[in-house]
């Protein structure tokens, strides 16, 4: 196969075009509204991960996200090794600084309805035209309206998504992710 060039249908193609908006665009933007929010405070990132009530909380993540949050090798955390998953549980369960741009706060808890509903837990791993547009049409002006706030640079990186290439690694995302349910289906008849 050609690099670039998919094997698979327009709606499959237009569920991971949403995809990559929400997972690219959507980490991008978290990860710039959480770095905003913690370097208002004096020590920053080192001081917000000792932050006793949020190693409470931790205890019951992910190893990655405890990981990424609590390096191992005793360096200090690095927002850019946070996922889309653990930039929203620091943004909207951490005592450590509190949201409170109502305006930011819908566009993040919207961005984390569709991260959930339309990408990761979606029956099918396709979407006809009009779901791709209505998907889009509300994910894009939420990412665009918090990355004008926080860094005008990403506006332009965001509009580019709905046009550029799918790559490789995607398509091998894809296949993965129809064989998965394909299994499972077969598993619930």
């Amino acid at each position: 196969m050609a690099e670039g060039k998919w094997n698979c249908s327009k709606e499959e193609e237009n569920f991971w075009r949403v995809g990559r908006l929400i997972i690219d665009g959507g980490t991008k933007v978290a990860r710039i509204v959480f770095d905003h929010h913690v370097q208002q405070h004096q020590g920053g990132l080192d001081e917000f991960s000792k932050f006793e009530g949020l190693k409470k909380k931790s205890k019951n993540w992910f190893k990655d996200q405890q990981e990424a949050l609590y390096p191992t090798d005793g360096s200090s955390p690095k927002s850019d090794t946070f996922d889309l998953t653990l930039l929203f549980k620091l943004l909207f369960l951490s005592e450590f600084f509190k949201l409170t741009d109502e305006e930011e706060k819908n566009r993040l808890k919207l961005l984390k309805c569709y991260r959930d509903t339309v990408f990761a837990h979606a029956p099918k791993a396709s979407y006809l035209d009009k779901d791709f547009e209505h998907y889009y049409g509300k994910v894009e002006p939420a990412l665009i309206g918090l990355a004008q706030k926080y860094d005008d640079s990403l506006v332009g990186e965001i509009q580019k998504l709905r046009r550029k290439n799918l790559d490789h690694h995607q398509q091998k995302e894809h296949e993965h992710f129809k064989e998965i349910m394909e299994e499972f289906n077969a598993e619930q008849l």
